[in-house]
């Protein structure tokens, strides 16, 4: 009997392992899509600057003609 309550526990651990585990890759793989996602919004925002600094010298080359 005493045996079959070993085997119990440990199974039982290791249930709660594989859990806390699972949970571990699953907050690994939000961060990185919510890190993917804001890597994303700073390119876009880098761009958009980029354009209007092109913009920008390219109107005071026309006014310096």
């Amino acid at each position: 009997m005493r045996k079959g309550k070993k085997m119990s526990d440990f199974m039982q651990k290791q249930f709660e392992i594989s859990h806390q585990l699972i949970r571990a890759m699953y907050r690994d793989a939000e961060e990185r899509a919510n890190l993917y996602q804001n890597l994303n919004s700073l390119l876009a925002e880098k761009d958009k600057t980029i354009a209007k600094l092109q913009a920008t010298i390219d109107a005071m080359k026309i006014l310096q003609g």
